[in-house]
Formats: C-alpha cells, structure tokens, sequence
C-alpha cells in the first residue's frame, strides 16, 4: 500500500517524515482496497498464520495539521485543538503559565482533553489497526490471527493496537534479562482496556552491539567473533540470557511466544549491507530449541489457561505525568519508573501495572501498596481515587517527583544507572531489600523466595498453585562480560521458596516427577537448585497423583476417550495437569490424535474421529501426566 502522498503535516504544512496521517479517510480506504484481497488470496495457505498490524510506524507520529485531526477534534471536544499543541506530547507542566500548582489538572482541562483523544483514536493508528484486524477476520478463515507489535510503544493510554487479537512488544533483554516482565506487564495493562483481547511476547534475538560491546571500546581480550566480524551493528542473544528472559515473560499468562533476528540465530542468509544481523553465537539457537522442545510444547497447552494470582502492590505509570513531565517507559524498559518494577521483582512482590483508566474502573480493589514513580502530574478523578485509596488504609509509596497533594506513606529516592551492571544491580537490590522490609508489616508475598536473584511469579488454576521460580544469579562472562555492560553469564544458585498455602504435593512438570517439600503453620517451602540462568515451574496441588485413568469408548463415529487425574480415593484432582496422549494402532503407526493436552480439573475429553479408523486395531492409548510422571495405558478395538 502507498502512503507516501498521505503524510501528517507539521503546522507549517510541510510533512512530517516517516508517518502517514492515519486520520486521513483515504488511508484506510486503500487498506481495505490492497489489504483484503490478499487476505482473500492467501488466507488459507497453511503458510499464513496471521499477520502483524502496524509495526513501528506510530514512533513517528505527531498532531497532523492536514485538516482530518482538526475536524475530528472539534466534533469530539467542541472547541478547537488548543494553540499550544506541538508535539505528541505536551509542553513541560513548568513551562505553562495557567498549570495549576497542585500539579492536579482538570479532567476537562483542554491540553489533557486533547492528548487523551489523541492517543486513544486521534491520531488514527488504533482505527486503522482495527479496520486491518476486521479485514482479517472477513477472511472466513477463523484461523488467522492479528496482533500489534511493538503496542506499548506509546502513552500509558488505553487504546493502543486497536482491536487486534493480541498485543504484543518486542524487548532487548539487558542489561537486566527479567525486565522483560515490565514490558509483559505494561502490555497486560494495556489489553485491560480491552477485554478479551490477548497478550504475546517478542524477545529480540538480536543485540545492539554499542549496547553491549562497543566495537570503540578496546579490551584486553577481545572475544572471538569482534575479530571475525568487526563491523557487525547486531549481534546474537547470549544463551543464559535468552534462557532467563525465557522463563521470566513466560511466568506471565500469555498467549504466545515470538523472536525477531532469524540472521542472528542462524548463519545460512548472506549478511548484506542493509540486513547487518550476525550469528555470533550457535549456542543461542540451541537453548531456545530445547526450552520450545521440553517446555513450550509440552506445557503450552496448559499454561496458556492458567490465570495470575491476584497481585497486592501496583504499579502506577501515569498518562498525565508522560504528558505534561516528560515521563514514562514508552516500551523501551528503560528509566526510573521501568527500575521500580525491576526492584519489586527483585523484592518479590509480584508487582502489576495500573493505568490512571485502570485505577478509575478497577478502584485498586485487592491492592495493598500502590507504587507512584515519577508521578508529577495527576487527573483531578484520578488523584481522588488514590487519595480515597489511601484514606482506606492502603499504602502509597512515593518519590522525590510525587505531586506536593499526596503525602505517601513510604518514598523511595530515585535511583540513575551508572553504566556499570554490577554496581546497578545491587544498588536496586538494596533498595528491594529495604523496601520489603519497610512494607513486612502490611504485606506478606504469597510465594517468594528467601533469595533475591531467585524471583518467583504465582499463577492459579483450581486449588493448585504453579509458582514460577527464575534464577537471576548472573556475572560477566567471556562472550560480552570483558566490555562490563552486562553480566550474560548464568551462575550457580540455591534458596527456598515458600508459598503461604499448605500443599499435599508438589511437582515439577518440566522433569515430570515430584519434588521435596515440608508445610510448617501452612506454609509450603520448596528447595530449589539451578546451575545456571535458568526457570523452574513448581505445581502444589491439595491432593497427590496416584492414578491416571483412561476410559476408551468405541462408538460409531469415532473413539471417545477420558482421561482422568486421580487422588488416592479415584476423584479427579482440583488442578490443570499438563498431559502428553499417545494413540498408535497395532501397526505402530502413531495417529494424529497423538499430542499435548490440558486436563482441566483433572480431567480431559478426546474425540477421535472415525476417519482414523482406517488404521488397523487394536489401538493403544497412553496419556502420561506430565506432572507427576505417572502414566496410564488402555486398549480399545474398534465399534461392531
């Protein structure tokens, strides 16, 4: 589709670079016009899963003076955009004359009227997401799927992406490869505008070298492939770090997983000048193949139904203070507000992020602690609800920047980055450290760990727990550690997680097989070792696995199968188990029906259709449970 006769226009008229004025009728008009046929062409390839609607193209968008925004703003608000607008955000709150003093602004104040429309559906991006995302789903293929990427990119507003099935964001995992959370979260926090609307995750296979070897920076000992490709711009993911960004966006409840960089995985493209992304290390490859191999497919069934527990302390990113300050992450995880979420996690708390819409519809119900970094500037309905918030007996933990009106209860000081990941690290450590203590007696976590670089993640599903346990225990190695950006190698490390719930049983369902436990005053603590940057998923269930049983049905339309999770008295067990079924007929051919599954509540219902009945019986069918390791096998013949 060309859109370079349709650029958003500056206020002199001249055009902006790199943006189409998505407000603009005849954008979306030649999206319909160029997008839907080729969806009719080949949206039922096997090849075409999906598409991904809108990439970057909104980092470059602005108020767009071309006359559509101008007409749609005043329908909406009634008066025109005000004067002072001349970016995608507003003029520094201290460079306005009429800027109220409190820092708390009218909801009716024009500048934030204007900047909310904006970003919400002003600029056009969400409409045309949503009009590709409807073009999609006219295919008649409810196979296809669209998703947004990178959807955070942006405000802390609701709306971004427009009605996508997911959003998504890609994310560079360094220094601090659990910052992947924080963009995980951020886009959690945007979906909730939507509901029903998914979230996946995208990790950048690829690394900016200045980043994290500056090809300017002379070291003693250079790695092997700085000399073998000296002017390389992007480098590969180090293994230990892939490894553990792995595990920390997966202890989310997402959708799916995605990797961008194939030329920095794999060596079989020519580098060209205009694609300069370099395997420089083959191990990386091999990690991310077995993570898919032993915990993707087999658990991914099941994970992908299993729901966050209820989070206690809040994180508030504020879209007036990203407005009218200066502030916010815009999806880079980066800054002082990104490094609060990268301490709570270090502190074990299971941080969620709120928006200011979120607090107004949600009312911080069932959070304890609600977290205000570079909170400078506040809506007057928002302020109140956290005022009345607070009121309530609810903590609010502020900054040296939090608005003069609100007298937190805890602050914490601004913390800037030196460059140098060690001492980074445990600065915000310390400051976990001491800001768990501050809060120990108004909030218990219910999982954590006694360790800080092992950080856990709770997520529920019936009366069982599957607790995610990510080892962040990291040095400098030999692949980019001589240039001192990042720690990329993975260590040895041990501690005790504990979960405030009594559990009969504990599993692991990625080595299929029990784990030691003891329950002291209802208390579950559970001894963990890794060998490195790695993950652990740790299921408690109120009852443990002593049988999984198979009912085989043959009927004439196919074979009806059962499988069921059961306790010592035969009942199913309250929990979603991970199940691996096989089918084979008595010529050893393994029919389709053979794969992963989930169990919900213990149980599973599979219906083999009768056109795999041309495969000789008797058939076999054998459903392990990928949690305990316990299995089942039973023979059925075909109906009369």
């Amino acid at each position: 589709m060309t859109i370079d006769d349709l650029p958003r226009l500056r206020q002199d008229k001249t055009p902006a670079p790199h943006s189409v004025d998505a407000a603009n009728p005849e954008a979306q008009r030649r999206a319909r016009r160029y997008f839907a046929p080729s969806v009719q062409m080949f949206g039922r390839h096997p090849g075409y899963g999906g598409a991904i609607i809108g990439i970057e193209g909104r980092d470059h968008t602005l108020p767009s003076w071309s006359g559509f925004e101008e007409k749609a703003f005043k329908k909406f608000a009634g008066y025109p955009i005000p004067a002072t607008i001349i970016g995608k955000t507003a003029p520094h709150f201290r460079t306005i004359a009429d800027f109220p003093r409190t820092r708390i602004v009218a909801d009716d104040y024009p500048l934030l009227v204007y900047y909310r429309w904006f970003w919400e559906q002003g600029d056009g991006y969400p409409t045309l997401n949503s009009l590709s995302a409807d073009i999609l789903r006219e295919s008649g293929n409810k196979e296809l799927w669209s998703f947004s990427d990178p959807a955070v990119r942006c405000p802390p507003k609701w709306g971004s992406g427009g009605s996508v099935d997911f959003l998504s964001q890609w994310t560079y995992c360094y220094p601090d490869p659990i910052k992947i959370a924080q963009a995980t979260d951020e886009l959690f926090a945007m979906a909730a505008g939507r509901p029903g609307q998914g979230v996946m995750k995208m990790t950048q296979a690829i690394w900016y070298r200045e980043q994290t070897a500056p090809a300017k920076q002379t070291v003693t000992t250079p790695p092997a492939w700085a000399t073998e490709n000296p002017t390389t711009e992007f480098i590969t993911i180090a293994p230990d770090l892939l490894k553990e960004a792995f595990w920390s966006k997966l202890s989310r409840p997402i959708a799916g997983i995605m990797y961008h960089g194939y030329g920095s995985l794999f060596n079989d493209i020519k580098i060209t000048k205009e694609s300069m992304y370099t395997m420089t290390n083959p191990e990386s490859r091999e990690v991310l193949k077995e993570l898919v191999q032993t915990v993707v497919q087999p658990l991914g069934p099941t994970l992908k139904h299993l729901p966050a527990r209820t989070s206690e302390v809040a994180i508030l990113e504020s879209f007036a203070s990203t407005i009218f300050a200066g502030r916010g992450t815009w999806g880079w995880g980066r800054g002082w507000i990104a490094d609060v979420h990268l301490m709570t996690q270090w502190a074990g708390l299971q941080p969620v992020i709120v928006y200011e819409e979120t607090i107004l519809r949600d009312r911080l119900v069932g959070i304890k602690v609600l977290v205000l970094p570079h909170c400078e500037v506040l809506p007057q309905a928002a302020f109140n609800a956290i005022r009345d918030f607070q009121r309530a007996g609810g903590i609010l933990v502020g900054d040296e920047f939090t608005i003069p009106a609100l007298l937190p209860n805890l602050r914490l000081a601004s913390y800037t980055r030196t460059g140098d990941a060690v001492k980074d690290k445990a600065a915000l450590q310390q400051m976990a450290a001491q800001f768990r203590q501050d809060l120990a007696s108004v909030l218990t976590p219910y999982a954590t760990s006694d360790n800080p670089d092992i950080v856990t993640y709770a997520r529920a599903a019936g009366n069982a727990d599957y607790i995610f346990a990510v080892n962040d225990k990291r040095t400098y190695g030999d692949y980019v550690g001589m240039y001192g950006l990042v720690m990329e190698k993975g260590l040895p490390n041990r501690g005790t997680v504990t979960v405030r719930r009594p559990a009969a049983a504990v599993y692991d369902p990625v080595r299929h097989q029990s784990v030691p436990f003891t329950v002291s005053d209802g208390v579950t603590a559970i001894p963990v070792e890794f060998t490195t940057s790695d993950g652990r998923l740790l299921m408690l269930t109120d009852a443990a696995v002593t049988a999984v049983k198979i009912a085989a049905i043959p009927e004439a339309g196919g074979v009806n199968v059962t499988v069921t999770v059961t306790d010592a008295d035969g009942k199913p067990i309250t929990a979603d188990f991970p199940l691996e079924i096989t089918v084979t007929a008595a010529d050893g051919a393994r029919l389709p029906a053979s794969d992963y599954y989930r169990a919900a509540n213990g149980v599973v219902h599979i219906a083999i259709p009768k056109f795999y009945q041309g495969a000789p019986f008797p058939w076999r069918i054998k459903a392990k449970d990928l949690a305990s390791g316990l299995s089942g096998e039973q023979t059925v013949n075909g109906a009369e």
